[in-house]
């Protein structure tokens, strides 16, 4: 190579690396048109993801803080119809917060439409003449939430898109929705996965983006973004709420009760889009008129990807058989909830197996799409969802009789009091009863829970205290086929979750509810240890079991030495299981 060609090519690679602007400058997804959706005119006014965040919507893979920056601009544009909340903060400090956006008429009474929810969800409270005047006036509440995996990336961008659309589209069709519902908007329910994984993208990102699947910029470090920061996979967390993500999240959904709710996610980039209805399993559990409302919502958004051309399909790989997930859950508490899943990009653009390019501008508006669909479809059935969830309390109440009955395990007392706390986190109510009392046969303790099943929420009831679930006979059939074939199941994930076994408490399923008094519990999960004989000299022996663990971790906070015994033993006090701890 001669020096000229040399120092010609040197000069290339240090104008293309020279200088801090074009050091941050980032590559960008291409761009086919102006907007999310062809032929959609906007009110200038209203602020854009350009104008707020330097890029179009799509073209960049917002952070949680650009995204709530964004918002912050709607709403300080539009204070009428946008108000932002936090409803918690994740273990890294970031905050958890979302977004309502309404007409002025109904922001303005807000906290009347959230009571007017509850109070529909209740029959034992409410009249049948105040639930019609309920159902006459009630908007129908649409909860969108988006990206509970960190690096399912585009969902969370869609939720920006939808929220300008509703602010900023002339379309009166869109403007009506807003009469008939209100729309709630959780951005990104995992912010610490979805900032990992954009550190490891724009690390690895180039002066280009790169399509191939093995490229620098989506290959995430362990332990990549799909998790929160203990690792936890959030969407399998709903009832057991281990995760200070799903529980400030579960509590917020149960505060106002939604009729509606999407969970949007991503899936592998070869695939087009899902939607329901679900794939068998069905949760024998589901109401009727969930899974009737959730194929009505995805009818109208087959059309809608079909006046875009967007493939997708229903019925395959996702079932609804699990109740922990972000859309298996609610439907518990009455709502039409719902997975989507987009193909992912995994960063700016992607190539699939078959050479054609899949990028996230184009992952962001399909979401985009079948968001807007949903929300149209909520507002033209307004009325009937607030009628199904009239019907589901009253089913809940009215249809069944008798009560669980859950008492302490001897080998850890304190479980069922961590079970009951959990239970009341999803809405159910429990009882603690104040003496002794026989049911099914046999004598339960003072202190043991009972869990009545006339009570609006029955069949979260059912779900998590069951002892199985079945699956249907004809599917399992079909997958004892598919195992004679050398095939694989065709169920997506858990199928087996009975809290009291998980737990190990003595549960059972009584016929008729025990003639007991009992006290109302609420959420708190295990009531700290009773120290016996608080002046002895020589030190303590701490049993296992929940509260032992919880004194014990604080003793070790606070400096104290302790032992873990290996065998069990005797001691003056009695016999001591392994693990009982000595400080």
């Amino acid at each position: 190579m001669s020096r000229r060609v040399f120092a010609a090519l040197f000069a290339g690679l240090a104008l293309s690396t020279a200088g801090p602007a074009a050091a941050q400058t980032l590559a960008r997804a291409p761009v086919a048109s102006p907007t999310l959706l062809a032929g959609a005119s906007h009110d200038p006014s209203v602020p854009t993801t350009q104008q707020v965040l330097g890029w179009a919507t799509g073209e960049q893979i917002s952070r949680p803080a650009e995204l709530r920056r964004y918002f912050e601009a709607l709403a300080a544009h539009a204070p009428d119809r946008v108000r932002l909340f936090d409803y918690g903060q994740t273990h890294e400090g970031r905050p958890l917060w979302g977004a309502v956006v309404a007409s002025p008429a109904n922001l303005a009474r807000l906290e009347a439409i959230k009571a007017g929810s509850r109070a529909l969800s209740d029959p034992r409270a409410t009249s049948a003449a105040e639930a019609e005047r309920l159902i006459a006036d009630l908007p129908a509440i649409v909860w969108l939430a988006h990206s509970v995996h960190g690096d399912e990336i585009s969902p969370a961008d869609a939720a920006a898109a939808t929220a300008h659309h509703l602010l900023a589209s002339r379309d009166p069709a869109v403007q009506a929705w807003l009469q008939r519902t209100i729309v709630v908007i959780v951005p990104s329910q995992n912010p610490d996965g979805r900032d990992r994984f954009i550190n490891s993208f724009r690390a690895g990102l180039g002066v280009e983006t790169n399509p191939d699947p093995l490229s620098a910029e989506r290959a995430q470090p362990w332990p990549g973004g799909r998790f929160n920061h203990d690792l936890f996979d959030l969407n399998r967390d709903w009832f057991i709420q281990s995760q200070p993500e799903t529980r400030s999240h579960a509590a917020l959904v149960l505060d106002w009760r939604p009729h509606v709710l999407v969970d949007a996610h991503e899936m592998g980039t070869d695939e087009s889009f899902f939607f329901p209805p679900e794939a068998e399993p069905l949760n024998p559990l589901l109401p009727a008129s969930t899974l009737a409302m959730r194929e009505r919502i995805g009818r109208n958004t087959a059309q809608r990807f079909d006046e875009i051309g967007q493939p997708y399909f229903v019925r395959q790989v996702f079932d609804a058989f699990y109740p922990g997930y972000g859309d298996g859950w609610p439907a518990y508490l009455g709502a039409v909830s719902m997975t989507y899943e987009q193909g992912s990009a995994r960063g700016l653009v992607a190539r699939r197996s078959d050479g054609s390019l899949l990028t996230y501008r184009e992952g962001v508006r399909n979401t985009f799409v079948a968001l807007l669909s949903t929300i149209e479809t909520a507002a033209a059935n307004r009325e009937q969802l607030l009628r199904d969830r009239w019907a589901f309390a009253r089913d809940g109440v009215e249809g069944g009789r008798g009560a669980y009955i859950l008492g302490p395990n001897p080998a850890d007392p304190t479980a069922v009091e961590k079970l009951a706390g959990l239970l009341v986190r999803s809405g159910i109510e429990v009882g603690r009863a104040d003496r002794p009392f026989n049911a099914c046969g046999r004598q339960w303790p003072a202190g043991s829970y009972v869990v009545s099943r006339s009570q609006p929420l029955r069949r979260m009831v059912e779900v998590l205290l069951t002892r199985d679930i079945p699956v249907p006979a004809d599917f399992m059939a079909r997958q004892a086929a598919r195992r004679d074939r050398g095939l694989s199941d065709e169920l997506y994930d858990v199928t087996a979750w009975s809290l009291p076994l998980m737990f190990n408490v003595p549960a059972e399923a009584c016929g008729a509810a025990p003639q007991v008094a009992t006290t109302a519990v609420g959420p708190e999960l295990v009531r700290p240890a009773a120290v016996a004989n608080p002046e002895a000299r020589y030190g303590w022996l701490i049993h296992p079991g929940a509260a032992g663990q919880k004194l014990t971790i604080a003793l070790l906070r606070q400096g104290v030495a302790a032992r873990a015994m290996l065998a069990p033993f005797t001691h003056e006090s009695g016999a001591w299981p392994a693990a009982s701890r000595r400080s």
